[in-house]
């Protein structure tokens, strides 16, 4: 199983730079997005009544730099 997400977060001020967003964030974005997806795929695995995968608990900060490199500004709509 491979997995993609993509995550979309808002900040309150309107006009910030990805250079003004604090480096904190892209280690917690990690530790928040982590859960959502291991329950997606235990889910989806138990629903194809299959066994479900159940992924471990795992360290992500190793994914910090290649998560704010592909860090992109989205226009709102």
């Amino acid at each position: 199983m491979e997995v993609l997400f993509i995550a979309t977060f808002k900040f309150e001020e309107e006009l910030i730079a990805l250079k003004d967003i604090p480096s904190y964030f892209y280690r917690n974005v990690l530790g928040i997005m982590f859960p959502y997806v291991r329950a997606f795929v235990s889910m989806l695995s138990f629903q194809a009544n299959m066994n479900p995968i159940i992924l471990p608990l795992l360290n992500l900060t190793t994914l910090e730099s290649y998560f704010k490199e592909n860090t992109t500004m989205v226009e709102e709509v």
